[in-house]
């Protein structure tokens, strides 16, 4: 039995292919304020330019025209380059490496993955509790310190922001989404979350 494939969402919970559908267009009222869907824009916009210029320039000869498979097949290679995005180290890197690269030999993770897990955790710890946006970044407050960084695991500050039902006692359902974050990111990540700031932008009632 096929199963349908999930939508591939970027870190807000837009849907990739809503972003490539509207390349054509200005950018909208949410885009121009949302940093996930102005890195996928950006990321699509070479393969968006390329892709205009052969159907201009093949729109008039039909043997140049792919098959309907070869372009499900880049757009699937695309849509998995967007998701990926940023590549986090999996140890700490040390106060020298800061600033560089860090997609050397070093085992890394995508930061789409590691922001998955987080949203995961804030739709399902708490009742009534909806994940919307999720950034990370290293934390490097304390580089300078460390004798040893490549043998710890990296440290990341993580900002989530969310809905909550208009009932919920906010403190209360923050504290164990914030103490859940950092259990399931040590235990599923190998990472140790330093700092989590909850932000709670919207209420929502019972549908």
């Amino acid at each position: 039995m096929a199963i349908a494939a999930q939508p591939a969402l970027l870190g807000c919970g837009r849907p990739i292919d809503d972003v490539w559908e509207t390349m054509d267009a200005p950018v909208s009222a949410h885009e121009r304020h949302c940093p996930d869907c102005q890195a996928a824009r950006s990321s699509l916009e070479p393969l968006f330019t390329a892709t205009h210029e052969l159907r201009i320039r093949d729109n008039n000869d039909a043997d140049l025209k792919p098959r309907a498979s070869v372009k499900a097949s880049i757009m699937d290679i695309a849509r998995a380059e967007v998701r990926r995005g940023r590549q986090l180290p999996l140890h700490q890197p040390s106060a020298d490496q800061l600033g560089s690269d860090l997609t050397g030999p070093d085992l890394t993770i995508s930061e789409q993955a590691v922001t998955s897990v987080i949203r995961a955790v804030g739709d399902t710890t708490v009742n009534d509790v909806r994940a919307r946006r999720c950034s990370v970044e290293l934390d490097d407050t304390d580089a300078g310190n460390q004798l040893d960084s490549a043998s710890q695991p990296a440290r990341l500050r993580i900002h989530l922001t969310v809905s909550v039902l208009a009932t919920l006692l906010i403190p209360e359902a923050v504290d164990a989404l914030r103490q859940s974050i950092i259990d399931h990111v040590a235990q599923e990540l190998g990472l140790v979350a330093t700092r989590v700031d909850i932000t709670v932008e919207d209420i929502h009632h019972v549908s």
